[in-house]
């Protein structure tokens, strides 16, 4: 094959199975906040996702307000991701090196999903869209319980919020932290 129809391939790849797990994490991510299924963001998500949790419910129920089932889909469709793209670069699809690649895929993405999330949630409080409006909903259940830690410890200022600032940067710091230390981790495991 062709190498551009192969970066090509792997792009689309790369991106439709991306945005297939954003969707399986953002699902996660509601049912562990109890945002609002009503939101029809929510609905939207919930019904996407729902073809990859549907098969493994009956197998993994929920423990706590943890829904096992979508955890295990995160992760397959995270693994399922990495191994193809592995596979078609022609690269080493050893299980321990797919397992790894697919859980860091899952902890940059959880970062991600909270930089952004927080980011677009600070930006949005300028305009006067409206607590009403079913992005800033579902972005305040979502984040305000998270920056609720932060005003704890740095109330407004002058009648400005900077916990967001500070979760961001704090976020980017544990991220960059966080991250190389599990590449770290991942690679010595599968080197011995």
């Amino acid at each position: 094959m062709p190498s551009y129809l192969q970066d090509a391939l792997l792009f689309l790849i790369d991106t439709l199975l991306g945005l297939y797990l954003l969707a399986l994490l953002l699902r996660l991510l509601f049912q562990l906040h109890d945002v609002s299924y009503y939101n029809p963001l929510v609905q939207f998500i919930a019904q996407v996702t729902r073809p990859a949790v549907a098969p493994l419910r009956p197998l993994l129920p929920r423990w706590r307000r943890l829904d096992l089932a979508s955890c295990l889909a995160l992760f397959i469709m995270a693994f399922g991701k990495n191994f193809l793209l592995l596979f078609l670069k022609g690269g080493s699809t050893v299980f321990g090196l797919v397992t790894s690649w697919a859980l860091l895929e899952i902890v940059h993405l959880l970062f991600s999903v909270y930089i952004y999330g927080i980011l677009a949630y600070a930006v949005l409080s300028w305009f006067p869209i409206g607590y009403g409006h079913p992005i800033v909903q579902l972005l305040s259940e979502l984040f305000e319980p998270f920056l609720e830690i932060f005003r704890r410890w740095m109330p407004p200022i002058g009648g400005i919020d900077l916990s967001p600032l500070v979760a961001l940067i704090g976020l980017e710091a544990l991220r960059r932290l966080v991250l190389p230390l599990l590449q770290e981790i991942a690679y010595r495991a599968l080197i011995q």
